[in-house]
């Protein structure tokens, strides 16, 4: 090979990873949300779960956790608040309806010690989440 094809094979490589770093990887810290939508209403999440429901083995480790629908609001709340991408507002000020629903909360041994009592659950927590733009419904 010659010196002048090795000199325009480096200039070549070095021009296409110059551009292929500034075109980056699409990493942003801007939010994909619309403009439109500034604030966000967050109402008590409704619990589904049935606790009236006969036990087998299949459903061995549901259980009931009293309020566990108003800790789940409260944590959403909280996210969105940390987030700060949409602002938790009233219901009439509000761009856009968050509602939800609890439908199962489970709670599944994981890890056992040597005399086989669980030392670790794993939580399974199933929602209905549906998000509602409150200006065109």
């Amino acid at each position: 090979m010659s010196i002048k094809r090795i000199t325009a094979t480096v200039l070549v490589s070095g021009i296409l990873c110059f551009s292929m770093g500034l075109s980056g990887c699409g990493y942003t810290t801007r939010s994909l949300i619309t403009g439109k939508y500034k604030s966000i209403y967050i109402p008590q999440f409704i619990n589904k779960i049935d606790i009236t429901q006969e036990a087998n083995a299949a459903m061995k480790y549901t259980i009931y956790k009293p309020m566990l629908e108003s800790d789940i609001t409260k944590s959403v709340i909280n996210r969105f608040l940390y987030d700060g991408n949409l602002r938790p507002a009233k219901s009439d000020s509000a761009d856009v309806v968050l509602k939800g629903e609890l439908l199962e909360f489970r709670r599944d041994p994981l890890r056992y010690d040597s005399s086989d009592n669980v030392e670790e659950y794993r939580l399974t927590l199933v929602v209905h989440i549906s998000l509602w733009d409150s200006k065109e419904d």
